[in-house]
Order: C-alpha cells, then sequence, then structure tokens
C-alpha cells in the first residue's frame, strides 16, 4: 500500500533538504529531488514564473528552488509578512536542539542528568518542532493555495519524477 503524504511531510522533506544541502552530493540530491517532487506533486511551482512581471509573480508565489536559497528567499520576500514568519519557523525548527546533543560520549554527571532529565526535554523538543511544523504547513497553504487536507500518495512522487522506493542514503554514512 502507497504512503500518504500532507502538507506537515512536505515542511519535514523541506527541512531535510535545507538540512543536507551542503552535504555530500548523494545525500543532498537525494533529498532535494525529494522535496521538489513532493512540492510539485501539491502542486507547488518548481520554477520560476513565466510571466510579464517575474519579480512580482516570484514574490507571490516562489519556486520550490528559491526555498533553498536563504539570501535569495530573503530578497524575494523582503515585504510578504507570512514569508517572513515562515522563514521565523524555519529558523526556529532548526535552533531546537538538546542541551545533550553535543554528546556522543558524556561524563558520568552529564551522564546522570541526561538520563534524568533528557527524555522530558527530547519530548519537549518533539512537540514544539511538530507544532512549529504545523504552523509552516499552514503558512504554506495559504501562500500557495494548496487546502489543508490535500493528500499525496507514492505514485503522485513517482509521477512527479521521484520514485520514493528508492534507496534513501543514510546521513551517518557522510560524517
Amino acid at each position: 500500500m502507497d504512503a500518504t503524504y500532507d502538507l506537515t511531510a512536505l515542511v519535514e522533506t523541506y527541512l531535510d533538504a535545507r538540512r543536507h544541502r551542503r552535504a555530500h552530493p548523494d545525500l543532498r540530491d537525494y533529498d532535494a529531488r525529494r522535496f521538489g517532487a513532493m512540492a510539485a506533486a501539491f502542486g507547488i511551482p518548481t520554477e520560476p514564473a513565466l510571466a510579464p512581471d517575474v519579480a512580482a509573480a516570484t514574490r507571490a508565489r516562489p519556486p520550490v528552488s528559491l526555498l533553498l536559497d536563504d539570501a535569495a528567499l530573503e530578497e524575494a520576500w523582503r515585504d510578504e509578512p507570512l514569508a517572513g514568519l515562515f522563514l521565523h519557523g524555519v529558523r526556529a525548527v532548526e535552533g531546537i536542539t538538546s542541551p545533550f546533543a553535543c554528546y556522543l560520549e558524556a561524563p558520568n554527571e552529564v551522564s546522570d542528568l541526561c538520563q534524568r532529565h533528557g527524555r522530558l526535554i527530547a519530548a519537549a523538543i518533539g512537540g514544539a518542532r511538530d507544532s512549529v511544523a504545523r504552523l509552516l504547513a499552514d503558512i504554506i497553504s495559504r501562500i500557495w493555495g494548496v487546502p489543508q487536507d490535500r493528500r499525496i500518495n507514492d505514485d503522485d512522487l513517482v509521477h512527479a519524477g521521484f520514485d520514493p522506493r528508492q534507496h534513501r542514503p543514510d546521513p551517518l554514512d557522510y560524517l
């Protein structure tokens, strides 16, 4: 049975593509293609608009390719309030981390504190990420006019040029 995806899945895919945009080409390209195909399947433009006023069209409904370039996105969306909120939301999600995240191995006193507080912190971080992802999905819905209840499936991704059944590179292989 095919998986189904909502706008929150699109947000998670976008965040993956952002996280790996400077990673090994295998990982970067996989996530960028997956994000582009998912956006296309939702009906979001993937290339700049072909219109008499390309700048205005791009500001109103930027192509997906712009979303992976912060400087270009900030320039295109300078006076768009929802776009500013979108960028702040993305940066908030990217900044949410556990104080224990920097430890591969920790001294006993840090390990003890992680045992005591780690699960609660992880749950709070997960809740915050989920809440902001839902906000970003709502913003996407408003900017590009995608209905909140819209769902796509694996066949839609294949039709958009991406086979979700292909092996995804493991980010841990590229450390």
